[in-house]
């Protein structure tokens, strides 16, 4: 029903304003997400994104990047996607991680027990923080 929607919308994608452009591309892109067409998925995203900006957005982008292998032009996505909205759980759990991987370890355990401070029992927070405080130790 969902691809059908988009589908019918994205005809008639001229007549809609920028927002309402941007909400149906960024649904296609999850779409194409789901099927595993990352570039496609990636192009509906970037051009949602120029539409209306939007922090899950840069988040969606980040992620497609990733499946592409393409890491390094991913990071400032995530940064910006937090930098938005740094209360959002998983873009947070996101730029932790990426953090990491730059040995940036105690910037991301400050973001993660932030998150923990406003959600004690979200568990994607809990289990990284003991995964990188098992690896400190």
């Amino acid at each position: 029903m969902q691809k059908k929607f988009v589908d019918l919308a994205m005809k008639g994608l001229n007549m809609l304003d920028n927002h309402e452009q941007s909400y149906l591309l960024y649904q296609k892109g999850l779409l194409e997400f789901e099927k595993n067409e990352f570039q496609n998925a990636l192009n509906c995203f970037i051009k949602s994104n120029q539409l209306s900006e939007h922090s899950r957005t840069y988040a969606r982008i980040y992620e497609c990047l990733l499946k592409l292998g393409k890491e390094l032009e991913a990071k400032p996505y995530i940064k910006t996607a937090y930098t938005q909205n740094p209360k959002q759980d998983k873009v947070a759990i996101q730029y932790a991680e990426s953090l990491i991987l730059e040995g940036k370890s105690e910037l991301a355990i400050d973001i993660i027990e932030k998150i923990l401070r406003r959600n004690k029992t979200y568990n994607p927070a809990r289990k990284l923080l003991e995964q990188i405080r098992y690896e400190i130790t």
